[in-house]
């Protein structure tokens, strides 16, 4: 009985012994370049063998390269991702599928890499505040939500057009205002990156205003007015014809009622 007791006793001693020496193995602090077995190299900060706090992570897969801050090996905080110049987004790719993209030829030493996101980061997806920068010249800055535009922000296109407001999922969803290079903009509701909802369009150089519905990003119900003369615009020639409905209020609010009902039942199905 003793004798299972002595191995027993034994072996706990050794067991202590090897995890002590695993957590001195252990990497703890600042290093300068770890070569990962995928091939990868970071250099930076660790906290028990784990990427923790701020350091540089080169992805040879991908020729990425992310320079911020860590937490338990997952990217979290503040940091800037950056891909290799020739790495060049697909048409119609999603921003969440080309940051994860691979480039299929091999990496050289000196690659020239190009900024494409700087903010913030959760869990290692940006989340919080951030900037994107798209490769037609493109540029997001406001809020995302686990790699998705989610929340308030701005989009710079490259057409010249600007929206500012909402988003959900990726695209355009609530209020928000469009302004196009033309000088005409947009405020009001949008649904799914379409106009939806009550919305108002100026039309600069027009001099007009329109002012009602909008479904699957049309105009449908609403009234037009012509704007004062500004500057170099002067608006239409002729006037608008004098409104002889005897009661326009009640037509445009059956017309309201029927998108209304088009639109529920748009959204349930």
């Amino acid at each position: 009985m003793s004798s299972i007791k002595t191995a027993k006793h034994a072996e706990g001693q050794k067991a202590s012994i090897w995890k002590a020496k695993d957590k001195l193995s252990q990497k703890n602090g600042t290093h300068s370049t770890i070569y990962l077995i995928n091939g990868d190299r970071y250099m930076g900060e660790w906290k028990d063998n784990l990427r923790h706090g701020k350091g540089t992570h080169f992805y040879k897969s991908s020729g990425f390269q992310y320079m911020g801050e860590w937490q338990f090996d997952k990217r979290h905080g503040y940091g800037i991702l950056s891909v290799p110049e020739d790495l060049v987004e697909k048409k119609g790719q999603s921003t969440k599928s080309s940051m994860l993209a691979a480039s299929d030829k091999p990496l050289k030493e000196d690659t020239k890499l190009r900024k494409v996101y700087t903010g913030l980061w959760q869990d290692d997806t940006r989340h919080g505040t951030g900037t994107y920068f798209y490769a037609d010249g493109s540029v997001y800055q406001g809020m995302w939500c686990s790699d998705m535009r989610q929340g308030w922000g701005r989009m710079d296109y490259k057409d010249g057009s600007i929206y500012e407001g909402e988003w959900h999922h990726e695209m355009r969803h609530g209020q928000g205002i469009l302004l196009l290079p033309n000088g005409d903009r947009y405020e009001g509701m949008w649904f799914d990156d379409e106009k939806e909802g009550p919305g108002k369009f100026v039309y600069l150089k027009k001099r007009q205003v329109y002012k009602g519905e909008w479904s699957k990003g049309q105009p449908r119900c609403g009234t037009i007015q012509n704007l004062p003369s500004h500057g170099e615009y002067h608006g239409p020639k002729y006037q608008m014809p004098v409104l002889e409905l005897q009661d326009p209020n009640k037509i445009l609010e059956i017309e309201r009622d029927l998108i209304y009902q088009a639109r529920a039942k748009r959204l349930v199905e």
